[in-house]
């Protein structure tokens, strides 16, 4: 017998009864929300439409957006959604009127695992953007961009050709080695020096930054709990809300540990990285005075591994895997580096000879939008959008996957074709609608950086070694994926055979 049941009060019946009455506040709650609003599904109580986006929520919207058209609202946990679905949209939203529409929602997942510092998630305050321009500055004048930053890059890429080497052939998962060969590009910025692949501490950082990437389970969990964070009561996913906890307070005290490295030996007529130009700022502005705090360093250098590494990672294992399946894509772009590089080192010296090599690049980048519903966003101000009126706060997702597999842009968008970006003269012709970074005020801050190391890593990688599948082990598929935050390739392991 309950508690309840002493009182005369049926367990059953209050159930019933706190159901809804939280069923009845929802309803109420979103009713008024979406007066003014797009129109577009509710779904259910609390979760709103999650349950019915299947495995692929972005192709979902797609198919949403022919019944309601290319802008709807939909409910995603007790929040409502704006959705946007085609490049006229986003560009209209996220550039023309992106005073309005830069803001970060402020779930409740991401407050606990930012504690409001950062600068991917922060939101759209002057905060955020003396903190982006500074880091903008800072990372143009430690080379990214130029010669210097090519330099690291090339650098590291040696340290990482030489690892897969010692695997003499044999098939192996490259997931891990890429994440922290990626990883050390960033440290080289940030820090000014690159761990050690043994290095136990920087390997398990690592692996608890890239959790929701890689692992099937973390993925969904890590976007369930983002867009319904009432879930994190729930046994299962509990559990999963407090190891992210941890794992990004562990990731934060090597930080600490490292910043404190920096603070013995800083001077600050002679900033050697990142932290150096951070500690620099601390010490000019005032730390209680101005942005530039502790705490907010710490935050960017998480966002700086956390976008700088697993974009860069996940979209080269999209390759590889790529070139395992066809190997005649792989010969091609083989054939070229040969013509175009032969044995010498690649640089972006090489890029603008080399059209079939970065028509490939651009159609992965479009063909497997590795962020497809980019960062959500919300209105900073009531605004007027296409006959609709969105109050202030309105949370907003652009589908890049919609924009990237347009079949009124790209023919049979679902089939991967690098000759699309390729004209009659064999001129390489990118597209602007292909947006795998974004547009507006917020567009990544690392675009510049990541297709440089797109460019390098696979044609240092192409010279040197020929992609096979392994034959007694499975293959996936080039077109399933993990689906949570990201879309990354499922695990898979592949040979390295030199050249």
């Amino acid at each position: 017998m309950t508690m309840y049941s002493e009182y005369g009060i049926d367990s059953v019946w209050l159930c019933t009864t706190v159901f809804v009455f939280l069923s009845t506040y929802y309803y109420m709650k979103n009713r008024n929300k979406r007066k003014c609003l797009p129109p577009g599904p509710t779904g259910l109580p609390l979760v709103g439409y999650i349950p019915f986006m299947g495995n692929h929520p972005p192709r979902k919207y797609v198919e949403l957006a022919k019944k309601y058209g290319p802008v709807f609202s939909v409910n995603i946990g007790s929040e409502t959604y704006v959705i946007l679905n085609d490049y006229e949209s986003i560009q209209e939203a996220l550039v023309k009127n992106g005073h309005a529409f830069s803001g970060r929602p402020q779930f409740y997942v991401l407050r606990r695992l930012t504690n409001g510092y950062g600068i991917i998630f922060r939101d759209f305050d002057e905060h955020f953007k003396e903190q982006r321009k500074f880091t903008l500055m800072t990372l143009r004048g430690f080379g990214v961009g130029k010669r210097s930053m090519e330099d690291r890059i090339t650098e590291e890429i040696e340290y990482f050709t030489d690892l897969i080497a010692s695997y003499n052939g044999k098939s192996f998962n490259c997931q891990t080695v890429l994440s922290t060969s990626v990883s050390n590009v960033i440290c080289s910025i940030a820090m000014g020096s690159r761990f050690s692949y043994d290095d136990e501490v920087f390997k398990e950082m690592v692996q608890m930054l890239n959790r929701g990437f890689g692992d099937k389970r973390d993925a969904i969990h890590l976007a369930l709990l983002t867009y319904a964070p009432g879930l994190r009561h729930f046994p299962i996913l509990s559990g999963a809300f407090k190891r992210m906890i941890n794992d990004i307070e562990n990731v934060l005290a090597v930080f600490r540990d490292i910043i404190e490295e920096h603070r013995k030996t800083f001077d600050i007529d002679n900033t050697r990285d990142y932290i150096d130009e951070y500690l620099k700022q601390m010490e000019l502005r005032g730390e209680e005075k101005s942005s530039f705090k502790e705490e907010q360093l710490l935050q960017t250098m998480r966002d700086f591994f956390l976008a700088g590494t697993e974009t860069t990672s996940s979209t080269l294992r999209w390759c590889f895997l790529c070139f395992a399946h066809y190997p005649k894509i792989q010969e091609k772009v083989s054939k070229e580096v040969k013509q175009v590089i032969g044995s010498g080192v690649p640089s972006m010296s090489h890029k603008e000879a080399m059209p079939y090599t970065c028509a490939f690049i651009h159609e992965i980048t479009r063909h497997r939008t590795l962020v497809p519903l980019s960062v959500p966003h919300i209105t900073t101000e009531d605004v007027e959008f296409r006959g609709y009126k969105i109050p202030k706060g309105t949370p907003v997702l652009p589908n890049l996957y919609a924009v990237n597999h347009d079949p009124n842009v790209f023919k049979n968008p679902d089939d991967f074709k690098p000759e699309r970006f390729i004209d009659d003269t064999g001129k390489f012709v990118p597209s602007n609608q292909v947006v795998p970074f974004s547009v507006g005020p917020r567009y990544c801050l690392g675009e510049q950086l990541a297709k440089m190391e797109l460019f390098l890593f696979l044609t240092n990688i192409i010279q040197r070694f020929e992609i096979v599948p392994d034959p007694e082990k499975h293959l996936p598929s080039f077109h399933e994926s993990i689906i949570g935050m990201a879309e990354a390739a499922l695990p898979y392991e592949a040979s390295f055979r030199q050249r």
